[in-house]
């Protein structure tokens, strides 16, 4: 039984359920991989954003009247995919 793509959109927490089950049980077949796959980048993304924004918060305590030129440059940080992009 390969779950249903539409599951994902009208029932998250059952897609994740059903895709947790799927895997402990090595059905891989099963799995909808594109949204897997999705979700796996989508939590990287958000666990960056949250290591660059408390980085950030703690380096601005601690600089004082420097905090808003670091503000500035986290923000940068946060809207570009990797420091690479910065230039």
């Amino acid at each position: 039984m390969k779950i249903k793509k539409d599951l994902y959109t009208q029932d998250f927490y059952a897609w994740t359920q059903q895709s947790a089950r799927l895997i402990r049980e090595g059905r891989f077949g099963e799995l909808d991989l594109e949204h897997i796959a999705e979700e796996i980048e989508s939590m990287g993304a958000s666990e960056r954003r949250e290591l660059i924004k408390s980085n950030g918060q703690m380096l601005c305590t601690g600089v004082g009247s420097g905090g808003d030129f670091l503000d500035v440059f986290l923000n940068s940080i946060l809207e570009h995919d990797s420091l690479d992009d910065l230039g």
